[in-house]
Parts: structure tokens; sequence; C-alpha cells
């Protein structure tokens, strides 16, 4: 499905000048254009801008995570790797300092998937019409 979203709003005002003797209800009128994208656009174009993910200083699964958070791919792939490791780590995880440390990282790179999952979450909702908007307070 192409899914469009409106990304921004134009607004102009048209005035018409009446003639003599004529009757004209209003001679302005607030003309309103929305420029749409399709979601698939925004989504493919988009880059991450938060935080670096942090590569772990140890690693005990395999093949490695590929710490790499610029596109919308690889929020995605790190998710499943990252619940991965965290689903494996949990199993076999002592509590002291060295294992702290590293659930610290974990959870660290998870927030910057989720600043990530918002960011896109943005780009697939239309903008607020500021006009609509003001008619309604």
């Amino acid at each position: 499905k192409l899914d469009i979203v409106v990304v921004k709003y134009d607004y102009s005002i048209d005035v018409s000048i009446p003639q003599a003797n004529a009757r004209q209800e209003d001679p302005c009128k607030i003309i309103t254009s929305k420029t749409t994208e399709f979601v698939r656009s925004r989504i493919d174009a988009w880059r991450y801008s938060g935080e670096p993910i942090e590569q772990p200083k140890f690693h005990f699964n395999k093949p490695p995570v590929v710490c790499t958070l610029l596109k919308y791919g690889d929020v995605s792939r790190l998710n499943d790797q990252l619940l991965e490791v965290a689903e494996e780590f949990c199993i076999i995880a002592s509590d002291n300092g060295p294992v702290r440390n590293f659930l610290r990282g974990l959870l660290h790179n998870f927030e910057r998937l989720q600043v990530a999952v918002g960011q896109i979450h943005e780009l697939t909702m239309d903008i607020e019409d500021g006009l609509l908007k003001n008619d309604r307070m």
C-alpha cells in the first residue's frame, strides 16, 4: 500500500476588490495547499541523529552484533540482534560488576533504538493544519 502523509501546509490570501454597487460576501479567501510525501520515501531518506550505539566491551555470542545505527534497516536488525543477546545473556548472567556494566550498555543501546523508532514514527504521521488548529481555539 502506498501510504501518504502531509508534510507541510501553505496558505495564501486571495483578495478581490468589489466593483461599485456589486454585492460581495467576503473579499478575502484563505487558500490552503498541502504538500504530501510517500511514507516509504520518508523512511528511506531518514538517518539516525541520536547518540551512537555502544559496542559491547566483551562479547560472548557469535556472530558479533554490528553496532551501526544509521538507516531504517539498522533499527530492525539491531532490535532483533540485541534482543537475542539480552535473552542469551540473561540465561548465563551472574550478578557482578562486569555483568551489570554490560547490561547497562545494552539498556543504553535499547534506549537509542527507542529514540530511532520515535523518529521514524514521526515520519509516518500527518502534520497538523495550523490554520484549522487556530480556528478551534
